[in-house]
């Protein structure tokens, strides 16, 4: 049975995060966008109005599609437990073009921050559940939550982000299981280590 086509709005907006990602904001083209949907170009200003506003709406929806994994429903797992999952996810196909967008927008002149008030929205979550574990006694309550939860994402990230130095410094593939494991294994370290003094996981 045929899978049903998406929205010619749909379409668009797919194809724009695909062509904003391989391109960044200054090298993507709204012809390309259209090409890349099937599409005549003209419904791309149709639907949007301009390229800073599907630019826009790309974030809007890779935000989106990020949040819902970051925070799956009915969590309640460790901390630890979630650290882990996160590396899956943060090194997961699904995620590598909300990576390539960051990147992009980290090498932009521009100073402001595209949605940022949906996106801090978001990273506050992140740091209050550092601070959930510290009441639970999992972390130590003297660590800054902030920069905690900074240090354990730029662990995670890094075999998506930087592959390149990866190989150049392990001769590993960061795509490869064996790899995510034996990362994953250093990352429960790390983590382990900022435990109160007097809990049971020292």
């Amino acid at each position: 049975m045929a899978r049903p086509r998406k929205a010619p709005r749909q379409r668009l907006l797919d194809a724009a995060v695909k062509e904003f990602a391989a391109h960044g904001f200054a090298g993507a083209r709204i012809d390309a966008i259209a090409r890349r949907a099937g599409m005549n170009k003209q419904l791309v200003y149709h639907y949007f109005g301009s390229k800073q506003a599907i630019y826009e709406a790309v974030f809007e929806q890779v935000i989106a599609e990020n949040t819902s994994r970051a925070f799956p429903p009915g969590e309640d797992r460790k901390y630890s437990e979630v650290t882990m999952e996160e590396l899956r996810i943060n090194n997961s196909r699904d995620t590598q073009l909300f990576h390539r967008l960051l990147m992009f927008e980290a090498l932009s002149n521009e100073r402001g921050i595209h949605k940022e008030a949906e996106r801090q929205a978001v990273y506050d979550k992140l740091v209050e559940r550092v601070r959930n574990a510290q009441d639970q006694g999992e972390i130590d309550p003297a660590v800054d939550p902030a920069l905690f939860y900074l240090a354990v994402l730029s662990l995670q990230i890094v075999p998506a982000m930087l592959p390149k130095v990866v190989r150049l410094a392990t001769g590993r593939d960061p795509e490869s299981e064996e790899f995510l494991q034996e990362w994953g294994e250093l990352l429960a370290q790390f983590v382990a280590r900022f435990a109160p003094a007097d809990s049971p996981a020292q």
